[in-house]
C-alpha cells in the first residue's frame, strides 16, 4: 500500500510541478504583458474615450495583476523561509545579515513626543516607559450604582422546576 501511495504522489508532484510552472511561471513577464496592456488601454482612453467593454477589461487586467503581484510576494515569502530553515542557525553570512537587519528595522532612534523629537537613547526609553506607565495606571471614576433597581427573580417552585431531572414524557 505505501509502495501504491508513493507511485500516486510522484504522479501528482509532475502534475503539479506543470499546473505551477503555466500558472505561476515567468510572473515578471506576465505582469509586464498586464502594464503594457493596461498603458495601451490608459492611452486611448485619453484620446478618444473607452466603451464599456474596454473599461471592463481594463478593470479585469488590472485585478490580474495586482493578483499576480500578491502571487509573487507571497512566493518570495514562501522561498526566504525555506532559505531560513536550511541555512538559518548556522551562523553564516545570511544568518548574521538577517540578524542586523531585524536589530536595525526594530531599534527606536528617534521619538516625537509633545515636546518635540527625542533622540537620546536615554530620553526615547524615559519617554516610552513614562507613556506606558500614564497609560496603564489606573484611573478613579464613577462606577454606576445598581442600588434600587429591581431585578426579576425565580420563585423558588420555579427554580425547582427548572432544576429538576428530566421526565420521561417530556422528552417524549
Amino acid at each position: 500500500m505505501a509502495y501504491v501511495l508513493k507511485e500516486k504522489l510522484k504522479g501528482l508532484k509532475a502534475t503539479i510541478k506543470t499546473w505551477h510552472r503555466e500558472t505561476y511561471g515567468a510572473l515578471d513577464d506576465k505582469i509586464m504583458k498586464l502594464i503594457a496592456e493596461i498603458s495601451v488601454l490608459d492611452i486611448k482612453g485619453e484620446l478618444t474615450g473607452l466603451s464599456e467593454d474596454e473599461t471592463g477589461r481594463r478593470k479585469h487586467l488590472f485585478s490580474e495583476m495586482w493578483h499576480l503581484k500578491r502571487s509573487k510576494e507571497s512566493s518570495i515569502v514562501q522561498r526566504s523561509r525555506a532559505r531560513w530553515l536550511k541555512e538559518g542557525d548556522s551562523n553564516s553570512s545570511f544568518f548574521h545579515a538577517c540578524v542586523k537587519s531585524r536589530r536595525n528595522r526594530n531599534a527606536i532612534l528617534a521619538l516625537q513626543t509633545e515636546q518635540g523629537w527625542i533622540e537620546s537613547p536615554v530620553d526615547v526609553r524615559r519617554a516610552v516607559v513614562s507613556f506606558f506607565r500614564n497609560h496603564f495606571s489606573s484611573v478613579e471614576w464613577q462606577r454606576p450604582k445598581l442600588d434600587g433597581i429591581p431585578f426579576p427573580t425565580l420563585s423558588l417552585e420555579e427554580n425547582q422546576l427548572l432544576t429538576c431531572p428530566f421526565q420521561l414524557e417530556e422528552i417524549e
